[in-house]
């Protein structure tokens, strides 16, 4: 009996170990086809990638090709062109100035003359009385 028993212990211990093994396969080639899923879906993806890329290269090649050449800057040119700058602003401040002259002038000729009159008429008028006054006070001091 005591033999049967210890038969029946190793072919368990058998049974054990091949299921182990078994399932330890099994792991195995799931394992596998699933990563040659993988490399396959990876295989795509990388395929379409390529793909994209070409098309953009493509379309950058074409868009490339439209583009004017770039000028040659150098600092003296840079440095021209912010002497002219400033000669305009210049200019236009000049011009900004001889526009404010004329600021709350009519735009007709004959009234800017006409107001003009009356302003000179005005300011004759109290240049004289400006001269009165004075003229009094130097009365009142004698």
């Amino acid at each position: 009996m005591k033999y049967a028993e210890e038969e029946i212990l190793d072919h368990l211990a058998s049974a054990i170990h091949e299921d182990y093994l078994a399932t330890k396969w099994i792991k195995v080639f799931n394992d596998e086809f699933e990563r040659e899923e993988n490399i396959a879906t990876l295989e795509r993806q990388k395929a379409a990638l390529i793909s994209k890329a070409r098309e953009y290269q493509k379309s950058l090649e074409k868009v490339m090709a439209q583009m004017p050449e770039p000028l040659p800057v150098t600092v003296s040119d840079i440095l021209d062109q912010r002497e002219r700058i400033r000669k305009r602003e210049q200019d236009l401040k000049a011009k900004q100035a001889k526009i404010r002259a004329f600021k709350g002038l009519p735009p007709n000729l004959e009234l800017a003359r006409h107001e003009l009159r009356n302003a000179r008429q005005e300011q004759m008028q109290l240049i004289q009385l400006r001269e009165r006054l004075l003229g009094a006070m130097a009365a009142g001091v004698s």
